[in-house]
């Protein structure tokens, strides 16, 4: 990593906020290149390629960045100004208060399907960012299971991110602290947030539900959603049922105690019998609607259209995520 330009200005804080006001407006550098070379004369002219911006002291706040040249790179989704920054000698390990600038990468909706590509330029100089936790303990994995952006989840977890590490690192068991300060693996979080779409990607890429404190969980989530995830094969000693949500109903804690109806465990046999890479050919058997409807439906519920419920429910990856967090009932 080369050296960082030092200043050549009287005035290398207006330059410095002229750099940070830059590269925080939209377009960006990849979309418009031009833009790329004020920034190389900003900083050719003094502006410090570790701009940043402090917050105001106060007593109870340690004391680092709020906002440096990278991470504004990484939230606006400017691949190409991160880029040159980092050539000239920008410092990736410097901390603000969003943690690591791959945290300010997780949390921007810009970056899209170039979140890969600014994902591989910070491992390039900084291998080990991909596990660091931030000042609230969350690994970027965490993070981007909070966000809800599955794309960038795939991504991180392809390039080694671990799916084992809790947001803590207390080691205390995670039944053991309360749910209102969840200290759990990022499956955890999917779950207590409600996301499907996210749940269903740490499954397919190694995690399990060993482990999670379920009882804890489930008091984050709507009744509906915890028969979708007991539907789904969840299975759970009935001894961790004992405490349930005030707000769940008797029919629904009775629903769950017991045995599912023989019309769930017929539709579950025969999905089974047909394989999970030929669900999505159910829909063209001649049969009556209404029969290829159960058998194609996951419980009493269907996720909205854009999700494909045809295909297989916990083994093929998704290759489009909308707003699944969302279930409607179709009785």
């Amino acid at each position: 990593m080369g050296a960082a330009i030092s200043g050549t200005s009287s005035n290398v804080e207006e330059l410095s906020g002229c750099l940070l006001t830059l590269l925080n407006k939209r377009p960006t550098c990849d979309e418009v290149p031009s833009k790329l070379e004020d920034v190389r004369l900003l900083l050719q002219q003094g502006a410090p390629v570790d701009a940043k911006i402090h917050p105001r002291q106060r007593l109870y706040e340690p004391d680092y960045a709020t906002t440096t040249a990278l991470q504004v790179c990484c939230s606006v989704g400017d691949v190409s100004a991160a880029k040159e920054l980092l050539r000239i000698g920008a410092d990736i390990r410097l901390l603000t208060k969003e943690g690591t600038v791959l945290h300010s990468a997780v949390k921007s909706k810009w970056l899209g399907k170039r979140f890969t590509d600014m994902l591989e330029l910070l491992l390039e100089y900084w291998p080990e960012i991909i596990n660091i936790k931030n000042f609230q303990a969350d690994t970027p994995l965490h993070v981007a299971v909070m966000e809800g952006y599955t794309e960038y989840i795939e991504s991180l977890l392809s390039h080694g991110a671990d799916l084992t590490l809790l947001s803590s690192s207390v080691n205390v068991p995670p039944c053991q602290h309360s749910p209102l300060f969840p200290i759990d693996r990022a499956l955890g979080y999917a779950i207590q947030i409600g996301n499907l779409a996210t749940i269903l990607t740490l499954l397919q890429n190694g995690d399990n539900f060993m482990g999670l404190c379920c009882q804890q969980r489930f008091a984050f989530m709507k009744p509906d959603f915890v028969k979708l995830m007991v539907e789904a094969n969840w299975e759970e000693k009935k001894y961790r049922w004992m405490y349930e949500e005030d707000n769940w109903s008797p029919e629904l804690i009775d629903w769950i105690r017991n045995p599912r109806p023989l019309s769930f465990l017929c539709r579950q046999t025969i999905r089974r019998a047909v394989g999970s890479k030929n669900l999505k050919n159910i829909a063209c058997l001649p049969l009556p609607q209404s029969c290829k409807d159960v058998l194609i439906r996951f419980g009493n519920y269907r996720l909205k259209d854009s999700f494909d419920v045809t295909d297989s429910i916990w083994i093929r990856r998704w290759k489009h995520y909308h707003d699944v967090s969302s279930l409607k009932r179709t009785d």
